[in-house]
């Protein structure tokens, strides 16, 4: 009997897109927010697939980029842009902050 290859990826093929709903939710879920919500420029068909994640993981350091000063509204416009009735469980912070941040988060 043959053997049958499957025909070879395309240059550019995105089969990531082709997962599930389900599973694309799980592997967001999966990554710090900022970088959840940046999958949205991958492609038209992943441009709101952040909003309905079942997993929200927030992290914040001194070093991150704008400081303390632009974590909370990225939090609060996060929260705010996610689809009504979307479930949110988990939702997890990983701060890493001097002494001098925690008052102005």
């Amino acid at each position: 009997m043959a053997e049958t290859k499957a025909p070879p990826m395309a240059r550019g093929a995105d089969r990531i897109s082709d997962l599930p709903e389900g599973v694309l939710h799980h592997i967001l879920s999966l990554l710090p927010a900022q970088d959840a919500v940046r999958t949205c420029v991958l492609a038209q068909s992943w441009r709101n697939h952040w909003r309905s994640a079942p997993a929200v993981r927030f992290a914040c350091s001194t070093g991150l980029a704008g400081g303390v000063d632009t974590f909370g509204p990225f939090v609060d416009g996060l929260l705010r842009g996610r689809r009504r009735g979307s479930p949110l469980d988990p939702c997890d912070f990983d701060l890493d902050l001097d002494g001098s941040d925690v008052p102005r988060l």
